[in-house]
């Protein structure tokens, strides 16, 4: 995904555009592996000024809905794997 496709998601909510945002720019920045980031509610929390946990949770099941991202590995149990699409 290259920063200009997240344009064409300017439909979704603001908090979901915003945490798609932060998972793109993490998974450039600490990739776990190409496109893939992991989910780290707490770091997902300060890097969106969001306060609660069940909005962040709502604003994935959102993006997994639609096809933007999809689960990776979920054996992990503090955080998921997340790969962006």
């Amino acid at each position: 995904m290259d920063i200009l496709n997240l344009y064409q998601y300017k439909d979704l909510k603001h908090t979901t555009f915003k945490i798609l945002a932060i998972l793109y720019a993490l998974a450039k920045i600490k990739p776990v592996k190409i496109n893939t980031v992991r989910i780290d509610y707490d770091e997902l929390m300060e890097e969106s000024g969001i306060k609660s946990r069940a909005t962040i949770a709502a604003a994935i099941k959102e993006l997994e809905e639609k096809g933007i991202i999809s689960k990776y590995r979920t054996n992990y149990i503090p955080s998921e794997y997340m790969i962006l699409k």
